[in-house]
């Protein structure tokens, strides 16, 4: 058995990809013992501009964390494991940028393999793969989606149109990739503060996590706090010592 903190399982007839640790571990829950790759690759946010060589360091300035953003060496594993498998899968959503994009990023550089899809919406209306429990994993995995070559070609194209748009942040709508500005929500944030008024930043955070400022578009605290701060930085919200924010009234 191969294993380190984004390789683990041991069946290697079957490449099971998955963007977080809390999805690989959900797998693991429900039985699947496949080989899982997991590529925190965050593809919702930052410019991609080291992408294609498999590398994030860009989220240096969103996640404030000493990580190693540098996947190549994973990638080069997962090249290795592909000459033996039948099947690379990727687990993914039409809700949420970071898994779709995900699939468009392998699609891209993988277009030559067998590559199927399971989309978590498909079971039930949810934003993305860690919203289903073990038990809907495994009923899931009936959903799958073997791509024909067209399919892996139009998700390519989708990909190659994400890096020429060069934006800062992304999110799906109708079931395509929005790339737009980082100052995109702006406006959103603001009316949601100014209705809630003086209050902690967390809860603003979580606010917006709870009710997404665009349909199903579940961001990851850090993006959230990221353009809160970016709007403290622009002083149209102002941060006190005790950690409470307001909108700065012009």
């Amino acid at each position: 058995m191969f294993s380190n903190k984004n390789i683990s399982g041991k069946n290697k007839e079957t490449i099971e990809i998955v963007d977080s640790f809390s999805i690989s571990f959900l797998l693991e829950q429900s039985g699947n013992d496949n080989i899982k790759f997991c590529f925190p690759f965050s593809l919702d946010i930052g410019k991609l501009k080291g992408i294609d060589n498999f590398d994030r360091s860009e989220l240096k300035e969103y996640i404030k964390l000493d990580l190693n953003y540098n996947f190549k060496d994973i990638f080069d594993e997962l090249s290795k494991y592909l000459n033996e498998a039948n099947k690379i899968r990727v687990w993914s959503s039409i809700y949420d940028a970071e898994e779709y994009c995900l699939l468009l990023f392998i699609c891209h550089h993988f277009k030559d393999k067998n590559i199927s899809v399971i989309f978590s919406n498909e079971l039930r209306d949810v934003n993305r793969v860690n919203c289903l429990d073990k038990d809907e994993i495994k009923e899931i995995s009936s959903k799958e989606h073997i791509l024909k070559d067209y399919e892996k070609d139009k998700y390519d194209k989708e990909w190659i149109s994400i890096l020429n748009s060069n934006k800062e942040l992304r999110f799906m709508k109708n079931g395509v990739v929005q790339s737009v500005d980082i100052n995109y929500f702006d406006n959103v944030i603001l009316e949601r503060l100014n209705k809630l008024g003086k209050v902690e930043k967390r809860k603003l955070i979580m606010d917006l996590i709870s009710n997404p400022i665009e349909y199903k578009c579940q961001y990851a605290d850090f993006i959230i706090e990221y353009l809160i701060n970016d709007l403290i930085n622009k002083e149209l919200i102002e941060e006190n010592r005790n950690g409470f924010i307001e909108v700065i009234k012009s």
